[in-house]
């Protein structure tokens, strides 16, 4: 028993350690690369941070049009519900009016969780990973401050254990590990993002 445990545990401490690395890969490049950028702009997701889930996220301008960021959030018990979960979202964005950070805007974003939920007797803890679309509207209220509308649709394939209060399912796989896995169609990203330019 204890040393099934061991395996959960360790592949969980491999997951987060690849999560983190990933994670910290995309900060030090958008990081790296600011002083190059000709904006570089921090941000939070009001809607989330309304319902009492702390969210940050980085952008920077890479051309007239283009922009690069990563934002992620950390959701403990929101609204009461027993619910954990870790996301991370790099984003690509392409503005069609010419202008970054202003206007119309359609691009491509990625996601990375790790979860855990119970729902009367149901429990499911995992993690996912997986891409889609994103599209919004940006609008500048200053010349630092914007607003941005946003939302999108992924595609996420997760790996779980999915199971009920009770259940020993421990004995029919053997060990302490995954015994669901699939892809759901989401939507992502969805929010109002309040932005601040830097430089």
């Amino acid at each position: 028993m204890e040393y099934q445990r061991l395996i959960f545990f360790d592949m969980k401490t491999k997951f987060h350690d690849i999560f983190k690395r990933i994670s910290l890969f995309i900060l030090f490049i958008l990081v790296s690369t600011s002083s190059f950028a000709q904006l570089f702009a921090v941000n939070t997701n009001v809607a989330l941070d309304a319902v009492g889930v702390p969210s940050i996220g980085f952008e920077l301008v890479t051309s007239n049009r283009g922009t690069l960021g990563i934002k992620g959030f950390r959701a403990v018990n929101p609204l009461g519900k027993d619910f954990k979960a870790t996301v991370v979202q790099p984003q690509w964005k392409y503005f069609l009016s010419g202008r970054a950070k202003h206007s119309h805007y359609i691009g491509l974003g990625g996601v990375l969780t790790d979860y855990k939920i119970h729902q009367g007797r149901h429990h499911w803890d995992g993690q996912g990973a997986g891409g889609g679309v994103i599209f919004g509207y940006e609008f500048n209220m200053t010349k630092r401050l914007s607003l941005d509308i946003h939302g999108g649709l992924c595609a996420l394939f997760y790996k779980q254990k999915d199971y009920y209060d009770g259940d020993n399912y421990q004995a029919y796989t053997g060990v302490q590990k995954a015994n669901g896995n699939g892809m759901y169609m989401l939507p992502s990203d969805i929010g109002i993002t309040l932005s601040y330019i830097l430089k």
